[in-house]
């Protein structure tokens, strides 16, 4: 990797952290608060080229708090979201974050692994791409994990992030920054 690649792969990264910062939940997390979270999302995901699957993990017992799929999902964005979900919380980070930081300096190899296909459908899957959050307050306590399945090219982190903004009051952008870097 050359030393521009490597600088926008740290300032990727930088990012990420940077959106995981400005969404720290404030108070507790509440199953209304899933409710209006992925209702956001959802509708949201109007703007973009295909659907999503959408999913709210409250993380101190596992219990989904919320789920919904667009007409065009199948089974599989299940799959991929509770992946993405496995990268989230094995890497304490965003799922993005996780494969930016391979690419960066080859963090999070164990994750990689786990992504092949031979581990898809097993409890050992993750998918380290675009496409979970994780949602802390402000004490860093993990309260959930919000998860996007369906889309490309990191677009499944964006509407994450952007749908976590506006439930928290917050301009995506502006108060949270874009994540413009590279994406998978």
């Amino acid at each position: 990797m050359n030393e521009t690649n490597a600088a926008e792969w740290d300032a990727a990264l930088h990012t990420i952290e940077a959106q995981e910062d400005a969404l720290r939940w404030k108070g507790f997390f509440t199953s209304a608060d899933a409710l209006a979270l992925g209702n956001a999302a959802a509708r949201l995901a109007a703007g973009y080229d295909r659907g999503v699957t959408v999913r709210v993990v409250r993380e101190s017992d596992g219990l989904v708090m919320f789920e919904w799929a667009s007409d065009d999902k199948a089974p599989r964005n299940q799959v991929f979201a509770e992946g993405k979900r496995r990268a989230s919380q094995a890497c304490g980070h965003a799922s993005l974050w996780a494969y930016v930081a391979h690419e960066l300096d080859g963090r999070c190899q164990d994750l990689v692994d786990r992504g092949t296909m031979e581990k898809y459908g097993t409890p050992d899957f993750a998918c380290p791409v675009a496409g979970a959050f994780p949602i802390r307050n402000q004490d860093s306590t993990l309260l959930a994990t919000f998860c996007v399945s369906g889309l490309h090219e990191g677009l499944d982190h964006e509407l994450a992030v952007r749908a976590l903004a506006e439930a928290e009051g917050l301009a995506y952008g502006t108060d949270v920054p874009a994540y413009t870097g590279p994406a998978k």
